[in-house]
């Protein structure tokens, strides 16, 4: 449901271009960084898909974004994140103790889209540093063969 919390033992995934990752392909803090118009950073929530491995997960976002007409592009990641671990860790190393929710937000042609809420616009660099550090892995945009 709309704006329901997203259980902290999921993960979420967040698109990240080829022009926020380091040359090693990693996100960088760039990839976290709340765009002017947004009031919460887009991911999208892996578990919402019963598909069993993340891998599957991770298609079923990629089909996600392709049925919005979205392109991927060649170089991009997805970034897979836990939702306790990286709220937990941005309120333990932020001065100000920063709370984050990671909520629900279903679209008409991606039912797993979801928010990350608690970003600041231009003040945030600590925490996207932070997020780009709790990174469990990545997976190409596109499908290991278009590549």
């Amino acid at each position: 449901m709309d704006n329901d919390p997203i259980p902290d033992i999921n993960h979420v995934a967040r698109y990240c271009s080829f022009r926020t990752l380091d040359e090693n392909g990693n996100p960088t803090l760039l990839a976290f960084e709340l765009k002017d118009a947004d009031t919460y950073l887009s991911v999208n929530w892996l578990e919402f898909f019963e598909a069993g491995s993340c891998g599957a997960q991770i298609e079923e976002v990629r089909q996600a974004f392709e049925r919005k007409g979205h392109s991927l592009q060649k170089k991009a990641r997805f970034a897979v994140l836990n939702v306790r671990d990286v709220c937990a860790y941005v309120h333990e190393n932020t001065s100000d103790k920063r709370k984050l929710e990671i909520l629900h937000k279903p679209e008409p042609l991606d039912p797993s889209h979801s928010g990350v809420f608690g970003l600041q616009h231009d003040s945030d660099m600590i925490v996207e540093a932070l997020l780009a550090n709790m990174v469990l892995e990545t997976h190409p945009a596109r499908q290991e063969m278009d590549q």
